[in-house]
């Protein structure tokens, strides 16, 4: 008897980052400010009050993945924190990093569960008669807009975040390997 093995693995990292001593404790107050359009890129210390310490939270999810993937380590990220404002999206997009990942820094209360989340899925086309892109090789994942939320995914997967809602606003801690 035969069994079916997973040829190709998508592998994640789906957890939440502790992030007292990280982000500064007055971070909500940025999410209160008007004006920067939907979508804002922030300096770094204006949210991070220990940007070392995330960085490597998120470098050691990157080279878990690595490992899983049998892939070289990145010893190196770009990060960037986005403040999202009601009217953000971002459409389906894929990047050229070998890992992207991302940590909600902070979030306001929304009507809808998956306002503002960040979601991954596999763009390789499934077989006939599946009903997501992607099925069967893998399913889709995604983190809500909550404070800590923390997604790291290889960079080929497609990913997108869902429209923030119109009084809503997140940050969001977005990382690139290099």
């Amino acid at each position: 008897m035969s069994t079916v093995s997973r040829h190709w693995p998508t592998n994640l990292v789906l957890d939440e980052v502790d992030l007292a001593g990280i982000v500064h404790e007055d971070l909500p107050v940025l999410l209160s400010g008007t004006g920067g359009g939907s979508m804002e890129v922030i300096e770094n210390k204006r949210a991070l009050a220990d940007e070392v310490a995330l960085r490597a939270r998120l470098t050691a999810s990157m080279q878990a993945l690595a490992v899983a993937d049998s892939r070289p380590q990145p010893d190196e990220i770009h990060l960037e924190v986005q403040l999202w404002r009601g009217g953000y999206d971002l459409p389906a997009t894929a990047s050229p990093a070998d890992y992207v990942a991302w940590c909600v820094l902070a979030a306001t209360s929304s009507n809808h569960e998956q306002s503002g989340a960040i979601a991954v899925a596999d763009p390789r086309a499934g077989c006939a008669l599946v009903p997501m892109p992607g099925l069967p090789w893998g399913r889709s994942a995604m983190i809500a807009a909550k404070v800590g939320a923390h997604l790291a995914a290889p960079g080929w997967l497609t990913h997108f975040v869902i429209p923030v809602e119109k009084d809503q606003a997140v940050i969001v801690a977005v990382a690139f390997s290099i």
